[in-house]
């Protein structure tokens, strides 16, 4: 069964419930988008997440001025698709412990659908190509089906925008063929974060252990 977690993307609330959960949005590092095959990548973030849950707090790279910038355009074009289409409900977290899988929708539709919305402020472009061919961009395939999955909805949108161009919209449905290949791949890739957890219990018994220190600003003269 799927949990709900309401706190505000971005917080340290809902940064610390992802902490060493595999989540949609890095779904490609198990799997290969193309052939949905296990991904060169994954033994890495698997170690990752098993540092996360020794730590028990995630591990951040920052946030970037495009980052801060897309954000805002995720916004205004959810606020665009909202008068449009339909409201959109937000919603912080979801995790499915028999999956092993979470999402951070970028939004809820009523009770059969979702949004993901992607936004391009420095690659226009990418918005233009993506129009012109009326499809979602396959680097995102298996964030919404994964998406569609834990949260059992019927449809998702994928919305692409750029300040100052037209909103694009495209309705993607449930692959059940996929969603076996993810559900599989998810389980088998917990296992092993667990066995690396596991390890490091076992390897470090005997270990000196270093507390974690506030680090304090000092004022000097």
């Amino acid at each position: 069964m799927t949990e709900y977690y309401n706190f505000e993307q971005g917080t340290p609330e809902w940064l610390n419930i992802r902490a060493g959960k595999l989540t949609a949005s890095n779904m490609d590092k198990i799997l290969t988008p193309a052939k949905l095959e296990l991904s060169k990548q994954a033994g890495d973030y698997a170690m990752q997440l098993a540092a996360e849950r020794i730590l028990g707090a995630p591990i951040s790279n920052g946030t970037t001025w495009a980052m801060n910038q897309g954000h805002v355009i995720e916004e205004n074009a959810k606020d665009v698709y909202s008068e449009h289409f339909a409201p959109i409900k937000n919603v912080g977290f979801a995790y499915d412990d028999n999956l092993k899988i979470g999402c951070s929708p970028d939004g809820l539709v009523g009770n059969d659908g979702g949004v993901e919305v992607k936004s391009h402020p420095v690659s226009a472009y990418k918005h233009i190509d993506t129009i012109l061919k009326d499809g979602m961009p396959r680097d995102f395939f298996l964030q919404v089906q994964t998406c569609l999955l834990v949260t059992g909805c019927q449809w998702w949108d994928f919305i692409s925008a750029v300040e100052g161009m037209a909103l694009y919209v495209k309705r993607i449905y449930p692959e059940l063929e996929v969603h076996k290949k993810i559900t599989d791949a998810a389980r088998g890739f917990d296992a092993l974060v667990c066995e690396y957890v596991e390890k490091y219990n076992a390897a470090t018994a005997s270990f000196p252990f270093l507390e974690k220190y506030e680090i304090v600003n000092v004022e000097i003269a």
